[in-house]
């Protein structure tokens, strides 16, 4: 049995089994602290098992896997101050909670079609949360903690997420565009006892509001139904 700490299988024979292991804790939020995870069961991620060819090899590894340009905060129309925060609920019990709210209250985080956002969370709990944003990608802006200032930025966190890790006592900015999709998605933490607690909120993208003429009617349309409903509702009544 091999280890290797990279996907290359060269040099290795037919027959030949590759294990890639989890070296970190089974627990998340212990993942600076916690012992390792058990190497015959959960350190065990998947086995590889190393096969004749069945034509030649021509493939090649790029030098560099794809080029995207870094999002200018200047493009940002909204900035979202955002808290993760731990609770109690109505039995008395622990509960972990995103901006204080539960799943069930008022949607707070609606967002247009076609607009950039920044969004600032801050970790107040004592453990770290792998942030999930549905329907969007967006990049890391910086980290930083509340005693000890700045963060760097791991090269790895410099493109494109979808999920980004806050730790105690963080706060990160990541600059969000909403592009592709409308409709009702939700962000969460990713950690699934956390999300079953209701540390998962409604995000709801809308349609960009028409503009010029189309959007003159389509004011006009809303205020004539207005008036339509409030007449037919004193009518009700009497």
């Amino acid at each position: 049995m091999w280890e290797y700490d990279r996907a290359s299988f060269s040099g290795l024979t037919v027959g030949d089994q590759v294990l890639m292991r989890n070296v970190g804790p089974d627990d998340f939020s212990m993942q600076h602290t916690g012992h390792p995870a058990n190497p015959n069961t959960t350190g065990q991620v998947m086995q590889f098992r190393v096969s004749a060819p069945r034509g030649p090899e021509t493939s090649t590894l790029p030098a560099r896997l794809t080029n995207f340009d870094r999002l200018s905060e200047a493009n940002a129309s909204t900035t979202r101050y955002l808290s993760l925060i731990e609770s109690i609920d109505h039995h008395g019990r622990p509960t972990l909670l995103l901006d204080g709210k539960h799943f069930s209250d008022p949607v707070t985080e609606v967002a247009t079609l076609g607009t950039t956002e920044i969004w600032t969370i801050e970790n107040f709990t004592t453990t770290p949360h792998p942030i999930h944003l549905h329907a969007t990608q967006f990049q890391l802006l910086d980290r930083t903690h509340r005693r000890t200032g700045p963060i760097p930025l791991e090269e790895w966190e410099l493109g494109w997420e979808d999920t980004i890790v806050v730790n105690s006592g963080e706060r990160v900015r990541a600059i969000v565009p909403f592009e592709q999709f409308e409709g009702s998605y939700v962000w969460h933490c990713h950690i699934l006892e956390h999300e079953d607690q209701e540390m998962m909120r409604p995000l709801n993208i809308i349609p960009e509001p028409p503009t010029g003429l189309l959007g003159l009617i389509a004011i006009a349309t809303t205020f004539s139904l207005y008036h339509v409903i409030r007449r037919r509702k004193a009518e009700f009544r009497l």
